[in-house]
């Protein structure tokens, strides 16, 4: 592919550690100071064409950008009619149509539908493919695809091998320009994500949930690969549960389309959440709180206050004279800026007899959640839009946005919000 592109690279596991170099004219991009590590490589051409893969650091990788097939005439996205409608690229037999299996990986949770999956597969060193291409339909809002990495190099499988096997799933939409990549190496996944005995990752996903949406029937590919790296004694595969078209229904309490989204929004946040630590410690407490609802309706900025060289304000979409329902269970809540448009929240229960309002913790519904966008509008609108789609229209989503105490990690909690994170000052 001899176009001008830019490569995305990054370190297998860790997303921050990453570099982005422009192709020369005879399409060849060199990465420097390259650790020795597994690095995975994505490359988009300019009318969308795509090309994922990896390589050991000091060695070299031929990337094929792949451009849109044809939509196929064939409706077989769960299999039900085999491989019809798929293509697929490899050595040897690739692919393989499987009874489903649902409890499967460490911590898989079983659904009660049994159908057919399709297994990619490796049989020798070098990559295996499959490609579908459809015609999305008019009111979808995302498109999902469930998959599962199974490999034959876990359990004797040691951090820094190069038999570090490959997978990518993909989907892009052509008109829209809209694309998603889920790629990963076992490394990367750590091996606590497999089942020691069979090599299964649990069931995952990646959902393609464009904000706006689609904006009418557009031509729809996944892509789906996996590499045997460096060996041909260990295979590996990518089984594929479903892809689906998420419609939107807006009479359902979890309306399909705000929880793809939220997933989706959920799925890129958590890859990075270092911008927490950087923020203001939250007060463990308040000690008397100035409210006078009759003298002051509005209620706002009531409390201000300096703290460790922190200057706090109060939050006025929530206290006590004017409260929006954002935080259930919180009695009131004070925030500060933090670097780069970021901005810290921290809520409080009521006060006890003696005046004192203790902060509620990390993980429960009326806690405080960090603002990471634009936190001087209203606490950030792309902030409060997810807010509203995890935690509203999609109700049983909202540990993906606040978080839980049991460790599901929320894009917008903050682990210090507890007794024992925040500032012992009042």
């Amino acid at each position: 592919f001899l176009s001008q592109t830019t490569i995305k690279a990054r370190i297998s596991g860790d997303e921050l550690v990453k570099s982005t170099p422009v192709t020369t004219d005879d399409g060849i991009a060199t990465l420097s100071n390259v650790p020795y590590r597994t690095i995975i490589v994505e490359a988009e051409g300019p009318q969308g064409e795509l090309g994922v893969g990896s390589f050991f650091g000091g060695g070299i990788l031929d990337m094929v950008l792949k451009g849109f097939n044809n939509p196929s005439a064939v409706d077989n996205k769960d299999f039900s009619l085999g491989s019809d409608g798929w293509t697929f690229k490899g050595d040897g037999d690739v692919y393989r149509i499987v009874s489903h299996e649902e409890d499967v990986g460490p911590d898989g949770t079983r659904r009660l539908d049994i159908d057919q999956d399709l297994v990619i597969e490796t049989t020798t060193e070098g990559e295996s493919s499959a490609s579908y291409t459809f015609t999305s339909s008019l009111d979808a809002c995302a498109i999902r695809v469930r998959y599962r990495f199974q490999t034959e190099e876990v359990p004797g499988f040691s951090p820094g091998d190069e038999t570090d096997d490959f997978y990518s799933v993909s989907i892009r939409a052509q008109n829209s320009g809209k694309k998603k990549v889920e790629a990963n190496t076992i490394s990367g996944l750590g091996l606590s994500a497999f089942d020691p005995d069979t090599g299964s990752t649990r069931w995952m996903e990646v959902i393609l949930a464009p904000d706006p949406s689609f904006g009418g029937p557009d031509t729809v590919q996944v892509d789906v690969a996996v590499a045997n790296a460096d060996d041909d004694s260990a295979d590996s595969q990518v089984v594929i549960d479903f892809v689906e078209e998420v419609i939107e229904d807006s009479s359902q309490d979890n309306e399909p389309c705000a929880c793809a989204q939220c997933q989706a929004w959920h799925g890129e946040e958590i890859k990075d959440t270092a911008w927490v630590d950087d923020l203001p410690t939250c007060p463990c407490s308040i000690v008397q709180w100035p409210f006078d609802c009759t003298v002051r309706p509005s209620g706002s900025d009531v409390l201000t206050g300096e703290l460790d060289g922190v200057d706090w304000d109060t939050d006025e979409a929530m206290n006590p004279c004017v409260d929006l329902g954002l935080h259930p269970g919180a009695y009131a809540c004070i925030r500060a800026a933090g670097p780069n448009g970021t901005g810290q929240q921290c809520c409080y229960g009521a006060p006890d007899a003696s005046g004192v309002s203790s902060i509620l913790e990390h993980g429960t519904s009326g806690a405080g959640t960090p603002v990471r966008y634009n936190f001087a509008d209203h606490q950030g609108r792309g902030d409060l839009a997810n807010f509203n789609r995890c935690c509203s229209a999609c109700a049983d989503n909202c540990a993906l946005y606040i978080g839980e105490t049991d460790g599901t990690q929320g894009a917008r909690s903050d682990p210090r919000h507890s007794s024992a994170g925040c500032s012992l000052a009042n």
